[in-house]
């Protein structure tokens, strides 16, 4: 059988192992749940109303009325006019909050309190364009007059440094927060197959018809296969769920799981090969964790490090993380979302992060055949790599 039919086989029977599992297949479900859940949260939960009731009385001229209402457009406010019998009642129904302000004539507003407000702009700035109409009509303006002078003036604006998106930022850190999770998510996957099978014994049956090589290969080809199709799913579900729910998903969001998608396999060989390693190095369940600390501190430290470039996604540090192979993953997507990296950037990178993962698997294929027979205490990395 050729070694590359039997890597192959293995990671399949990695993928047939999990998806019958009933821990993977529950927490799926329950992760699902919490995806649709987290999308949804903005419609489902009650919020406070989004609509600002004005109070006025009849002595509120119909001119400032129009003003408010063309205020309201400007800041994309909702608003709603409620008529008092008298300024009294107005200003009453400010104090019980049955209205957010009040204007009881021409010039005089009511507020609750000195809070800055959109709703306290839209009220000020329109009783002020009416103060300076009526003002510039006393001396002796036309209508032509005062519209031309009450127009915005005519001004020109240059950017000489155009930011991203407003919603870059916000996606980029959605882009490592996600990253490090489902890279954690399947290496500890790696792990635990490692180990189950260690402990076991069943590895020594296994190592009977292949290599330790094919063996560690096919078992971080076959999770990765299934992370990515995991991580995929879930994303379909949130995007479907984000269409339910009127939001729909952004442009650059789209952009950005692509490129997520195909950095998830350099960062997942990355973090799965040192995982694999780590486990082989134990036989019990206990030591886990302890193995897994040194891989998850490197990750932690790479997840920090790509969210302080955030700030400044195209800045020195940002360009400095790219390269790093255990950072790349994490600050590559992030800086993807937020338009700050280009295209020859990403391939330089890419190629420093093959590079390393070839070193690495076979750094770690020869650690990995010298650790997975032996069984007991925790053996060390100077003694697996001697008894290759």
């Amino acid at each position: 059988m050729s070694s590359l039919r039997t890597v192959r086989l293995v990671a399949g029977r990695e993928v047939v192992l999990k998806l019958q599992s009933k821990v993977f297949q529950i927490s799926t479900a329950i992760t699902a749940l919490l995806v649709v859940g987290i999308v949804l949260s903005p419609q489902l939960l009650p919020g406070e109303s989004s609509e600002y009731r004005v109070g006025i009385t009849a002595e509120v001229p119909a001119a400032l009325r129009e003003l408010l209402n063309e205020s309201a457009l400007l800041l994309e406010a909702d608003h709603r006019l409620v008529t008092y019998p008298s300024a009294a009642e107005a200003v009453e129904a400010v104090r019980s909050e049955d209205a957010d302000a009040a204007i009881t004539d021409g010039s005089t507003m009511v507020f609750k309190d000195e809070r800055e407000t959109q709703m306290r702009a839209l009220v000020s700035d329109a009783v002020i364009q009416h103060s300076r109409v009526q003002l510039l009509e006393a001396a002796g303006l036309d209508a032509g007059q005062v519209s031309e002078l009450m127009g915005p003036p005519d001004v020109e604006e240059t950017v000489l440094e155009p930011g991203p998106e407003d919603d870059g930022a916000g996606i980029g850190f959605a882009a490592v927060a996600a990253m490090f999770l489902a890279i954690g998510l399947y290496s500890q996957w790696v792990m635990s197959g490692v180990l189950e099978e260690k402990s076991s014994r069943v590895v020594e049956v296994v190592l009977g018809a292949l290599t330790p090589r094919q063996l560690l290969a096919g078992k971080v080809i076959g999770i990765g296969g299934l992370g990515l199709l995991h991580m995929v799913a879930l994303a379909v579900v949130g995007a479907v769920a984000a269409s339910f729910g009127g939001t729909g998903v952004p442009e650059a969001g789209t952009s950005t799981f692509v490129t997520a998608a195909a950095w998830f396999f350099l960062g997942y060989g990355f973090y799965a090969a040192l995982s694999a390693v780590a486990a082989a190095l134990v036989s019990r369940q206990d030591d886990l964790q302890i193995a897994f600390l040194p891989v998850m501190a490197i990750a932690m430290a790479s997840y920090f490090f790509s969210i302080a470039t955030l700030s400044d996604p195209g800045g020195t540090l940002a360009r400095i993380g790219s390269l790093i192979p255990s950072v790349a993953p994490f600050a590559i997507p992030a800086r993807a979302a937020q338009g700050a990296i280009t295209a020859g950037e990403q391939v330089v990178s890419a190629g420093i992060t093959l590079l390393t993962i070839g070193v690495l698997a076979m750094i770690g294929s020869r650690i990995y055949s010298g650790a997975i027979l032996r069984f007991g205490p925790r053996i060390r990395l100077r003694e697996a790599w001697k008894r290759t």
